[in-house]
């Protein structure tokens, strides 16, 4: 939904996924696993959201994200929340503030969420540094 544009409805439902519990067997459905699926699945409602620039939901999913990444085991997820933030600093036009979020994002240079690394150059080439867009 979100590749066709459909951004508002995309959002809900990664939202609803994030809240609906996992169906499984009881001892693989840990904290740990919870936390981690909602902090990806509002990671996704959050790129929906700053698609049509809702950025009230970018801060409240900036908080829900860093909340839920901190209780996963997982790296990726505990710096998730900088991705989230980087969308809302890119919505308000502010390039140095959201390039600097999404550095901070950045778990691993090629294998990490890439999507942080698409924002970034966006970053970047806002601010008319399209050579180091290239090195991202």
């Amino acid at each position: 939904m979100f590749e066709l544009g459909q951004s508002r409805e995309a959002a809900a439902r990664f939202e609803a996924i994030a809240s609906a519990p996992i169906v499984g067997d009881a001892p693989a459905v840990t904290p740990g696993r919870t936390a981690r699926r909602s902090a990806w699945m509002l990671t996704q409602a959050a790129t929906a959201y700053a698609a049509i620039a809702d950025t009230a939901q970018l801060v409240r999913l900036g908080a829900a994200v860093e909340r839920y990444g901190h209780n996963t085991s997982n790296g990726r997820d505990r710096r998730l929340h900088h991705y989230v933030r980087g969308l809302l600093l890119e919505a308000r036009h502010d390039w140095a503030g959201a390039e600097a979020e999404l550095r901070l994002a950045i778990s691993s240079p090629n294998l990490g969420y890439t999507r942080i690394n698409l924002e970034l150059t966006r970053a970047l080439v806002a601010q008319n540094r399209p050579r180091e867009a290239i090195l991202v």
